[in-house]
C-alpha cells in the first residue's frame, strides 16, 4: 500500500528511532517532538540508529499505515549537521533521497 498523490509534505525525524516503537509509539513522537498532527496528508520518516532501517508512518483515509524496509548491505545517508527539528521535505525531494540512500554516487546538496 503506498500514500495517496494528495501528500504534501514529508517530515523526516532528525534523530534515531528504537524500532521497537509503532503505530502509536511513532504517532506520539510526531505529536511531541515534530508538533504535527498525524491525521495530516503528511509522511512521517523514521531511522533506526544503524540507519540500515527506515519507516514510514501515514494516515490513509480511515486508519494509520506503517511501512518498514531493511536494507541489506547499505546504509541510508543522514544529515551531516546534528539537527533537533524534523526535516522537511516534499514528496520529489524523498524520492530523489531515497535514490541517494542506496547510491553513493551523488549527495543532494540537501544533506
Amino acid at each position: 500500500m503506498r500514500p495517496n498523490a494528495s501528500v504534501e509534505k514529508v517530515y523526516l525525524y532528525p534523530k534515531p528511532v528504537d524500532f521497537r516503537k509503532s503505530i502509536d509509539g511513532l504517532a506520539a513522537l510526531v505529536e511531541l517532538d515534530i508538533k504535527v498532527a498525524v491525521f495530516d496528508p503528511v509522511l512521517f520518516v523514521f531511522l533506526n540508529r544503524h540507519r540500515n532501517r527506515v519507516k514510514v508512518l501515514y494516515w490513509e483515509r480511515n486508519g494509520f499505515c506503517l511501512w518498514l524496509k531493511r536494507l541489506e548491505s547499505e546504509r541510508f545517508k543522514t544529515s551531516p549537521d546534528e539537527v533537533d527539528e524534523a526535516i522537511v521535505l516534499t514528496v520529489q525531494e524523498l524520492n530523489w533521497y531515497w535514490m541517494d540512500l542506496i547510491s553513493d554516487a551523488t549527495v543532494l546538496t540537501r544533506f
